[in-house]
């Protein structure tokens, strides 16, 4: 029940960045299926693929803190959460997600113009994790602690109108995609998704 509030409460926040995101693409209007594609990409398919992964680095991690005490020592109970998050969340999710977005360009070339599309295909697809991650930490915040972590969790993410975290991320990865579609500069066109990805 707790997931369910928190994934009608999310969706009811994400209107505000798809109305956004949908203005941002009035002048070369992308149709609904598509931008409902990148959304549920984002939310269904990206979630779904970097949770056991991430779930996996943790236990890997676990393991590591147990063999190392000092570590516990120095960072509390929390030690191997700590070490994990920042290291195996970049690298699994912005993957997961940027998966989609390189599916896009590739089959849908005709509907990935340009920096705009980039980014709009971009901030959707994180926009739509953001979706649905939010409420699974919530759940679980509540599985864990009895309590659920409402503002931290649907409040911190939907911070800057939804267009933080997660769709500023995968936006800037679309825009880089945009980019190399673009230039005439071949160096360009080489470097710019991976330096987008890493940023």
């Amino acid at each position: 029940l707790v997931f369910f509030a928190a994934l009608a409460l999310s969706s009811l926040l994400a209107l505000v960045p798809l109305r956004i995101l949908w203005y941002l693409d009035r002048r070369e209007r992308e149709a609904p299926w598509l931008f409902a594609a990148a959304f549920l990409w984002g939310g269904l398919i990206a979630t779904g693929l970097a949770l056991p992964f991430n779930t996996a680095f943790a236990h890997i991690m676990d393991a590591w803190v147990a063999q190392n005490p000092v570590l516990r020592e120095m960072l509390g109970p929390e030690a191997a959460t700590i070490l994990s998050a920042p290291i195996s969340a970049p690298l699994i999710e912005e993957s997961t997600k940027a998966l989609g977005l390189l599916i896009l360009f590739w089959f849908l070339r005709a509907e990935f113009d340009n920096m705009r599309d980039g980014i709009v295909y971009g901030a959707l697809v994180g926009l739509g994790f953001t979706w649905f991650e939010a409420p699974i930490y919530v759940a679980q915040g509540y599985a864990d602690n009895g309590i659920a972590p409402w503002g931290m969790q649907l409040g911190w993410r939907y911070a800057l109108f939804g267009l933080g975290g997660h769709a500023l991320f995968t936006g800037l990865f679309g825009a880089s995609l945009g980019l190399a579609l673009q230039t005439r500069r071949r160096w360009l066109r080489m470097l710019a998704p991976v330096g987008g990805l890493r940023l």
